[in-house]
């Protein structure tokens, strides 16, 4: 029979078919029905794979051209997965996928491009798909945390988002951030009720904060760092350990956290409180000045007369070596 004949065959079940194609069990899928008006189809034979480890068939995979489904198809039991992306002759439009697994949607662009009747990979030599490992977020007791994304990602409901914009009589001023997707590389920080952890589901989408100012600096991967030059998000070492930014006295930053830079020698940390949740005016964390009290490399604070003769402890946001 020949091919092209054989391909235009295809191309009829795969129309008849687009409604079967596009049922799967109810409850398990999320995505919409294909629309049957395309005149062919491309192939992928492939296999997925998140935090290393390949899915299995409680995962449907659709393809989509920016928001338009293009095919779907739920993973079989030996994990394999077929996929029909339908479109039309003279076309090569994007592709990404949408990815349901754990009750959630993961998105991935690995650069696939559409191309008509076209077969992209096999059974021997899948086509792999490797989504975004979600970053988690754990907040405070009190509800406060920070990020930094290495993918844009969906802001979990109940999540307010703030950017860092100026210090400014000893206080540093924060303004919300409206947005439903968080651009990648962007350090905020995050308030919510209480202690919980959120997962950042990745997507293909742009983000849409609108970010004139943000002071924050941001991790993706772990960072070394100085001892003394930054603060991060914690609750202070004495007196009544007040959430707020103190000074770092570690040498690596984790992955996916925003900070300071230290902003004088004098401040040790900013504790955070809101100034007036009830009216416009902007949030603010207030800052706290060194006294002239001594502290370790850890941050606990020290009697200066009873610490070992050469020790290294920190005085006003420097060190100092007990004489």
């Amino acid at each position: 029979m020949n091919s092209m004949i054989f391909k235009r065959i295809q191309t009829i079940l795969a129309l008849l078919l687009v409604g079967s194609v596009s049922i799967l069990a109810e409850g398990d899928d999320p995505f919409p029905a294909i629309p049957a008006k395309w005149q062919g189809n491309m192939t992928l034979s492939g296999r997925v794979y998140l935090n290393g480890e390949e899915l299995g068939s409680e995962t449907v995979v659709a393809a989509y051209e920016n928001e338009q489904i293009r095919g779907k198809s739920r993973i079989n039991e030996n994990k394999s997965l077929t996929l029909t992306i339908l479109g039309n002759a003279g076309e090569h439009p994007a592709i990404h996928f949408k990815v349901y697994t754990g009750g959630r949607i993961i998105e991935v662009d690995q650069g696939l491009t559409y191309t008509y009747y076209a077969e992209v990979g096999s059974y021997a030599d899948p086509y792999i798909i490797n989504l975004p490992t979600p970053v988690t977020t754990n907040t405070s007791s009190e509800g406060w945390a920070t990020t930094c994304l290495p993918y844009n990602a969906l802001v979990p409901d109940g999540v307010s988002v703030f950017t860092g914009t100026s210090l400014e009589d000893k206080k540093l001023m924060i303004n919300k951030v409206e947005c439903t997707i968080l651009p990648k590389n962007t350090p905020v920080l995050l308030k919510t009720d209480g202690q919980t952890t959120y997962e950042w589901l990745a997507r293909v989408a742009d983000g849409d904060a609108v970010i004139e100012t943000n002071i924050f600096k941001g991790t993706t991967e772990p960072t070394a760092v100085e001892e003394g030059i930054v603060m991060t998000l914690g609750h202070a070492s004495d007196g009544a350990h007040e959430i707020g930014f103190w000074q770092f006295t570690g040498t690596e930053i984790p992955a996916n956290r925003a900070y300071l830079e230290v902003p004088a020698a004098n401040v040790r940390g900013f504790t955070l409180s809101w100034s007036d949740e009830t009216t416009a005016l902007a949030p603010t964390l207030f800052s706290e000045e060194g006294s002239g009290a001594a502290y370790d490399l850890q941050g606990r604070k020290v009697r200066r007369e009873a610490s070992k003769r050469g020790s290294l402890m920190i005085v006003n946001g420097k060190k100092q070596i007990v004489k």
